[in-house]
Parts: structure tokens; sequence; C-alpha cells
């Protein structure tokens, strides 16, 4: 029985020529990568079907609702809560970012000219907001514009 043993000269050639394949460096670049970026990533984004409730969401949340508030009152309005008014705060904000995940989902698109009536009358509450701000709360009468000369 006669066998064969690599030579090992030839087998240290063999293994020379294959270090030297680009296409072995370009993989072992991609593995080191993956590596890492799975070791020392950030965290995950949210999926597709994951609703992330936290502080800065319930905050925006609030500010959206009502436009007159800003990111320090609604925050103040988060923490003064209770917690069954927090719980039910929470649960209108999955159900409306759940609706309207279905709704993107099917076509609904906000751009369309019901979404865009809808943009257009919240910036004209907004609007009518700020001058009725200014006008004072007593009934006083908003100053009158006219051109000056």
């Amino acid at each position: 029985m006669y066998r064969c043993r690599p030579n090992s000269q030839a087998w240290s050639i063999a293994v020379r020529d294959v270090l030297r394949e680009p296409l072995l460096h370009f993989m072992l670049v991609g593995v080191a990568l993956f590596v890492t970026f799975e070791w020392a990533g950030s965290e995950d984004p949210p999926r597709g079907d994951e609703i992330r409730v936290d502080q800065a969401a319930l905050v925006l949340f609030l500010v959206h609702r009502n436009p007159r508030l800003d990111v320090v009152s609604a925050t103040t309005a988060l923490g003064t809560m209770t917690r069954e008014q927090r719980d039910a705060l929470i649960e209108e904000y999955v159900r409306e970012e759940v609706l309207f995940r279905q709704a993107r989902a099917m076509g609904l698109d906000p751009y369309d000219y019901v979404g865009r009536r809808r943009l257009i009358a919240q910036l004209d509450y907004i609007n009518r907001g700020f001058i009725e701000g200014q006008a004072g709360v007593f009934g006083r009468r908003a100053p009158r514009l006219s051109r000056s000369q």
C-alpha cells in the first residue's frame, strides 16, 4: 500500500497562493465588520411591528395633540399625571400609532387632499390661537394695523 504525503514545500506554496487572493481578503474584512457591528452595535431600531413608548414619544404625542403646549409644559404635564392617566395616554398613543401604520400599509397616504386640508386646518388653529393670545383674555380688541406712509 502506497500512501501519498503532500510535499511540505508544495503545501506552503498553495497556502501562500490562497492567502494572496483578494476575494479572501474581502471576505475576511466583511466578516470582521459584521462581527464588530453585531458586538458593538447600537440599540436595535424598532421593527415594523414594534411600537416603542418612552418619555420623549409621550411628550411629543402631548405636544401634537395640543399645539398650544410646548415641550417643557408637556413634560411637566406628563410628570404630574396619575398612573391611570398615564396608562390611558399610553393606550391612546399605541392605538393611534397602530391605526396610522395600518393606514399607511393600506396606501392611505397623508399627502392626499384630506390630509392636506387637515394640515391647513391645524396651522389655521395655531395661528388663531396665537392671534387671540395677543389680543388678550378680557375681550380687548387687537390693535388695528395700518400702513404708515
